[in-house]
């Protein structure tokens, strides 16, 4: 490409104001092949620039006339596709002044004339363009609505008026003026942020027309984007701009040193206010923000042996956090705030490092300072609730919480606590129901009845006799009642009788698991005590299964406990 631009070389104006058009053509072709090739390239930017130097304002002949139209047109759509809007409304403009008839030249040109709100050069085009024309008359009635818009002193109506004309530095500057008056009645720092938003916007775009005409623009864009949006990033960028356009500008060289001498506690900030603000969504999104950040940057913001002093600047302060209040003021003062981001940052910050070390009075100094859904006033009332041990009132304060606040590890910290509240109390009211189900069936239950057949005074015994005392009073009672040699008063069949009686003491007694069963109340000679026995263990085994016809199933089988309101929360014991 370079070899190419070499090779323009100047030409001799003829006679009649023109140029050689057969060189003019061979120069041509070579810029046309670079941007056939390369694109729009500055380079190919300079090939057009070169070729087009020394060539006439006006020629008499109307083949190269046309030519030098479409030369400026390609030159102004290389300058466009740069990003050099101002550089391609002249080459238009020359364009224009060669054939005023190209519909292409003339949309290009009148579009960002109105873009620009460029109005006079615009009104001024009527000398080549035909009144009547409908492109023209389009673009003037644009103008015009323009103007209209303007003298409303409206905001909303203003706002129309950039959308049609978005680099108009004159509205721009009209609407600066009146987001500034508003921001001086605003109420709440959401509103705030909004129309500081705005404000950047339109600082940015009159920056962008024309970088250097203000510097001072670059130290006020500087001071929104930290004061105003808490965002330090683009604050130090702003402030490095404003430098570079004025490096003698006093604002910028002072704002230039709180930056970078606070840079590290000004990136915590920054960090930290978009920790909180996230919290405010229900996006599911998740930042988190660890308690030992919180307390390094209460610790550099309050504690005087983190002081960084700055010569001639803040060597009357005692704290970073003063110095940065002091700065902060400034800033309100200028916009009749009461707080800014930063400071509400700031508090914050402090609030939520006074919650972890239960330091009351730092938290009512602080807490007071922000807005009711803050998260550290939504976990003081979170707080609150659960030393008074209303937990389900607590509960209820983090549901109504944003979803992102809800899942932060501050609040879930507190939630575990209810929840492990609620399990235990779950837990308690299970045992206390398991305590009066046995309570109910020992009341409801019969005690068993004494057996019909007394084994031990058949036998004359205690019911401690072991088996040799046993035995010896079987066989002291069978010789007794013994049908041949019984002398007592007894029938026959009475005798009998009680020798069937010792016959069946003995057999139990002797038997340990008679005995036994015996002892409980079950006579295997009675068919009645054993029906009794049967029912009773049947009551034991439907207590054992908690009275459910299912139990026996882990801790009782399935337990289905609804919340409040009737939620479907199934919980398997």
């Amino acid at each position: 490409m370079k070899l190419r631009t070499t090779l323009l070389v100047s030409f001799l104006i003829s006679g009649l104001g023109g140029v050689s058009l057969t060189e003019f053509n061979e120069q041509l072709a070579l810029v046309d092949a670079d941007f056939a090739q390369h694109g729009p390239t500055v380079e190919v930017l300079n090939g057009f620039e070169q070729l087009l130097k020394g060539t006439p304002d006006s020629a008499d002949d109307v083949e190269f006339s046309a030519i030098l139209a479409k030369t400026w047109y390609r030159k102004a759509i290389v300058n466009l596709s740069l990003g050099k809007d101002s550089n391609a409304i002249n080459d238009l403009e020359r364009s224009m002044t060669w054939d005023p008839n190209n519909a292409a030249v003339k949309k290009n040109l009148l579009d960002l004339l109105v873009k620009y709100g460029n109005r006079d050069k615009l009104k001024g085009l009527g000398a080549l363009i035909n009144p009547k024309d409908p492109l023209y008359s389009s673009a003037l009635d644009q103008i015009h609505r323009i103007e209209e818009l303007e003298h409303s002193g409206d905001l909303e109506k203003l706002g129309e008026a950039i959308i049609i004309s978005p680099f108009d530095a004159q509205l721009r500057e009209r609407r600066i003026q009146l987001i500034h008056d508003k921001i001086k009645s605003s109420d709440g720092i959401a509103e705030q942020n909004a129309l500081f938003a705005d404000l950047i916007n339109d600082y940015t775009v009159m920056i962008k027309v024309n970088p250097a005409i203000k510097s001072e623009n670059w130290n006020t864009l500087s001071n929104i984007n930290l004061f105003g949006l808490g965002e330090y990033s683009t604050a130090l960028n702003a402030n490095k701009k404003c430098l570079h356009y004025d490096m003698d500008n006093a604002n910028c060289k002072m704002n230039s040193k709180l930056l970078n001498k606070y840079s590290s506690i000004l990136t915590q900030l920054s960090h930290q206010r978009e920790y909180y603000a996230s919290l405010q969504e229900n996006n599911d999104e998740k930042l988190e923000l660890e308690a030992i950040d919180i307390k390094d940057l209460a610790t550099s913001l309050t504690k005087q042996d983190k002081f960084l002093k700055i010569r001639r600047l803040n060597e009357q302060f005692k704290t970073n956090l003063d110095f940065i209040l002091h700065k902060a003021k400034e800033f309100n003062d200028e916009f009749n705030l009461k707080y800014n981001q930063l400071e509400m940052t700031i508090y914050t910050t402090l609030a939520m490092d006074a919650i972890l070390r239960h330091d009351s009075t730092m938290l009512k100094t602080y807490g007071k300072k922000l807005p009711e859904d803050s998260l550290p006033r939504s976990l003081i009332k979170i707080d609150k609730a659960l030393h008074s041990k209303e937990f389900h009132q607590a509960h209820q304060m983090i549901t109504q919480l944003p979803k992102n606040m809800q899942k932060c590890s501050f609040v879930s910290k507190r939630l575990e606590k209810i929840q492990e509240h609620n399990q235990q109390q779950q837990h308690q009211q299970r045992q206390h129901r398991q305590r009066q189900y046995q309570q109910q069936q020992q009341h409801h239950q019969r005690p068993p009845s004494k057996p019909k057949n007394d084994y031990y005074a058949i036998l004359n015994i205690d019911k401690t006799a072991d088996e040799r005392e046993i035995k010896k009073a079987y066989r002291e009672a069978s010789k007794l009642y013994h049908p041949d040699k019984y002398k007592g008063d007894l029938s026959p069949e009475e005798v009998e009788d009680k020798m069937t009686q010792i016959n069946m003491a003995y057999e139990v007694l002797s038997d340990p698991k008679s005995r036994k069963d015996y002892d409980l109340g079950i006579d295997p000679n009675d068919h009645e005590s054993q029906h009794q026995h049967n029912h009773q263990r049947q009551q034991r085994y439907t207590q054992h299964a908690g009275g459910n016809p299912f139990g026996g199933f882990g801790n009782g089988g399935f337990q289905f406990h609804f919340g409040n309101g009737g939620g479907g929360n199934f919980h398997f014991g």
